[in-house]
């Protein structure tokens, strides 16, 4: 099999790449995906050679991942072209014994919160600021997350449709919409500082230059390509990319965007600390026109034998691998436009700012990006030869996580996740640190979280037979994140559903998926020991019947969660529905479940389920607001749509009371914002009410069609209504 020659890997060290070996006219029948990666090693590139060795690299990484592809098609091919000619081989993909026909492989693989603080805010607002009030509720104190709605007592900002629109909202009876700036691309999400946003949109931008191949194969695409012209040649290319938009909303009334940077890379996530701005982006790679990991489906059924079908695989192949081999590093890689106050142009990206892995993953680019808040100008990148899955910082670290993407287990082979650390505690760089491997998949951001210097990782681990669940802990050595500690195997045959890391402790919920049919489903809270990293420990557990989503701490002592509720045997899924909980975790080794409250009823969501900046726990005042959505019959046996926030004190002793709930259902019905007669929102769809705003004894709804308020004892009574009537 072939292998990656790498003389030095770590980052300290030059490295000068070495090609892969020419692939072997044939392998022998059974061929298998490269195995896994023992380690998540990076390669950096350097000296006069840097960038024709990442030429290579780039090419050989494409080659294999492409020859992977080829192979599992003809693997379906062969097992299809068995079963229609009656020679017994059915569908059990890969048996085709005789072939002489394999495409390639080698050992290493393929590339593929907390709740608001005191204080007022500048401008805008009428009157004096609130004592105290939530912002985004972000998973690590003091390290912001991007979202879609943010303020800071007095003002809102929020971003619906292509526009951003501001509003006042302090006095809450004064609530107003005061101004609107339309935005290029589809905004995702912003950062705010003082009378400063950052708006992060996705867009497709056009490329100064077509690339050089585009022009000889008359077109641009491809997998994973981008999209050109009809009229010979490819025109305009276009590359998926991240407009930041830098806005003074120190009026209101006129929010003005003062500078942009467009940078490659589809919006992924982002963190901030001050002005400091941590933004990953990814691309897929510019595949080359015209390839294709599939033989016709006609030449498929004229060919006689088995070995003519795996010969035309293998020509399919070394067709691609030639195309492939033409191109240049510009053309797998091209230039991008950052455009700033300071100007605007093209810029390469430098053949030693990205690193490659050993890892076995898909091949695509992740782009790092450090931006400052306070300086459109500045803009500073790092680039990783992979395409990640999941993104977590802590006060000093970034972590991305990056899945194996071999689609079908080898002998012996479990899931895998490869781990990748920057250095954040340079506010103008991102520095690559380390990488590691972890066995398993982690099922979001809270499944990682680092103390003390230590990562902590919640993982469910799948392979040959039942899924297992794991605390595992990780300490960076020497560019290297080495696993020295882990606990023993949970819950066998299920997966952890959510988890949350408060210090020394881990708090882990698992549930079987699939559940069982008719079998006994109920949700194990496990309490989890971690003030010895090297020996962390199981203290406790708790079942109880359906699973929680998301885990907040309430108190010192207490848990809030949101979840499924369902009977532990489950005889009719409308027993089903969105539930509230209070854990008593005073003794780790006996947690308690002490409240619960059922919300809505089996037709019924909440986007905090996924989404944890849409749970929004008021600590000041024991307030929880959560928006909810839901289907009923009405008096005439018709459904109908309902969406609203409800608003819950919660009392880690007396449990949950129902403050009531807000709405905006005249909002979402408008039908007067289109030209078409018809309105905005669909029948079947109306926009729903998905974040919320708590300022002393107010609430805030907010929908993409506005913003409402009302006292929180009086929530069916809105005291005012701001509109934002987005553009379709």
């Amino acid at each position: 099999m072939k292998r990656f020659i790498m003389p030095c890997l770590l980052l300290s060290a030059a490295c000068s790449y070495q090609p892969e070996t020419p692939t072997p006219p044939g392998l022998p029948s059974g061929w298998s995906q490269p195995s896994a990666a023992s380690r998540a090693q990076l390669v950096s590139f350097s000296g006069g050679t840097a960038c024709a060795d990442l030429e290579r690299h780039v090419e050989d990484r494409v080659v294999q991942e492409m020859r992977v592809r080829v192979e599992e098609n003809r693997r379906a091919a062969v097992a299809q072209w068995g079963w229609r000619h009656g020679n017994g081989s059915g569908w059990r993909l890969g048996d085709d014994a005789g072939s002489a026909v394999g495409f390639g492989g080698g050992t290493g693989g393929g590339t593929g919160g907390s709740s608001g603080g005191a204080g007022g805010g500048s401008g805008g607002g009428a009157g004096s600021a609130p004592t105290d009030y939530t912002t985004t509720n972000n998973q690590v104190l003091g390290v912001d997350e991007a979202d879609f709605v943010k303020n800071d007592g007095t003002r809102l900002f929020v971003l619906s449709g292509s526009s951003l629109f501001t509003a006042s909202t302090w006095p809450a009876s004064e609530l107003a919409r005061r101004g609107q700036v339309h935005l290029e691309g589809r905004p995702r999400a912003m950062f705010l500082e003082g009378d400063r946003l950052a708006v992060f949109s996705s867009d497709y931008v056009e490329t100064f230059d077509a690339p050089a191949w585009c022009t000889s194969y008359g077109g641009g695409g491809g997998a994973g390509g981008g999209s050109g012209s009809t009229s010979g040649g490819c025109g305009g290319w276009f590359f998926n990319a991240t407009i930041v938009s830098f806005v003074d909303v120190s009026d209101l009334s006129r929010p003005r965007v003062v500078a942009r940077q467009i940078v490659p890379g589809d919006y992924f996530d982002a963190r901030r600390i001050g002005d400091a701005m941590r933004l990953v982006t990814t691309e897929d790679f510019f595949w080359p026109w015209g390839l294709q990991t599939w033989v016709d489906w006609y030449a498929q059924e004229a060919a006689p034998t088995v070995d003519v079908l795996n010969g035309l695989f293998a020509k399919l192949a070394a067709d691609n691998e030639a195309r492939i081999r033409a191109r240049s590093l510009s053309d797998w890689l091209p230039d991008v436009r950052v455009e700033s106050s300071a100007g605007a142009g093209p810029v390469p990206l430098a053949c030693g700012d990205l690193l490659s892995t050993t890892a076995s993953a898909r091949l695509g680019v992740t782009n790092v990006f450090t931006l400052d808040l306070g300086d459109p100008s500045q803009v500073r990148r790092q680039a990783l030869l992979a395409d990640v899955d999941e993104l977590y910082q802590s006060h000093d670290a970034l972590y991305l996580a990056q899945r194996q993407w071999w689609w079908w287990p080898g002998p012996g082979q479990a899931e895998l996740t490869y781990v990748y650390k920057f250095d954040v505690t340079q506010p103008d760089r991102a520095r690559f640190a380390a990488s590691g491997r972890l066995e398993g998949r982690p099922l979001n951001q809270f499944s990682f979280d680092e103390h003390r210097g230590y990562l902590r990782v919640a993982t469910t681990v799948r392979g040959q037979g039942a899924a297992v669940n794991r605390v595992v802990v990780f300490d960076e050595r020497g560019g290297e994140l080495v696993e020295v500690g882990r606990t023993g195997e949970l819950a066998p045959g299920e997966q952890v559903m959510s988890a949350r890391f408060l210090g020394d402790v881990a708090y882990v919920v698992t549930f079987p998926v699939p559940q069982p049919r008719g079998g006994y489903a109920t949700d194990p809270l496990f309490t989890i020991d971690l003030s010895a990293p090297t020996s962390p420990r199981v203290v406790g557990e708790l079942e109880v019947p359906g699973f929680s989503s998301y885990v907040h701490p309430l108190d010192a002592t207490h848990l809030l969660t949101i979840g499924v509720y369902q009977p532990p045997v489950l005889t009719d899924w409308r027993e089903r529905h969105l539930q509230l909980a209070i854990y008593d975790v005073s003794d780790l080794a006996h947690p308690r479940q002490t409240h619960t409250q059922e919300v809505g009823t089996a037709w019924g969501w909440s986007e905090a389920q996924w989404d944890h900046k849409a749970f929004n726990f008021f600590a000041a005042k024991g307030l929880l607001a959560v928006p909810f959505a839901d289907w009923y019959r009405d008096e005439l046996g018709a459904w109908r749509y309902v969406s609203d926030l409800r608003v819950f004190r919660v009392d880690a002793a007396a449990g949950f009371t129902l403050k009531g709930t807000l709405d905006m259902a005249d909002v979402q019905q408008r039908h007067d914002w289109c030209s078409d007669g018809y309105g905005c929102w669909t029948w079947y769809w109306t926009p729903q009410i998905r974040r919320s705003v708590m300022a002393d004894d107010f609430v805030y709804a907010v929908a993409s069609g506005g913003v409402r308020v009302a006292h929180v004892d009086a929530l069916d009574a809105p005291l005012a209504t701001a509109l934002f009537e987005p553009s379709p």
